[in-house]
């Protein structure tokens, strides 16, 4: 972990603490001893985006939702809205379809 906190330029505690949320959400599992550390839960084919952002904030549909809500409240509102749900809906699909196995193959320069 240290040398990743290292690489990545980011602290060790928070690096943690991102571990402890991906191993809560199943996305990988820890190792304990000597040689420990964390692997993932299963195959990187098989976890999507969705599933890590979904992880790591969980709270994002509610603020969404709300969000939404209050943008019914204005005069063109629902137009606004279902060009809102639908660029929503257009996005987690796209989320779901990317797994890790992907940005593995194909990484983000």
């Amino acid at each position: 972990m240290f040398e990743i906190a290292k690489a990545e330029k980011v602290s060790v505690s928070f690096l943690q603490k991102v571990f402890q949320a991906l191993s809560r959400g199943k996305i990988v599992s820890a190792s304990f001893g000597p040689n420990g550390g964390f692997l993932l839960a299963r195959s990187a084919e098989k976890i999507t985006l969705h599933q890590i952002i979904k992880v790591m904030k969980p709270g994002e549909d509610k603020m969404a939702k709300a969000f939404m809500c209050e943008v019914c409240r204005h005069r063109d509102g629902k137009l606004l809205l279902h060009f809102m749900m639908r660029l929503r809906d257009d996005f987690l699909n796209y989320l779901k379809s990317v797994t890790l196995e992907d940005l593995i193959i194909h990484p983000v320069k």
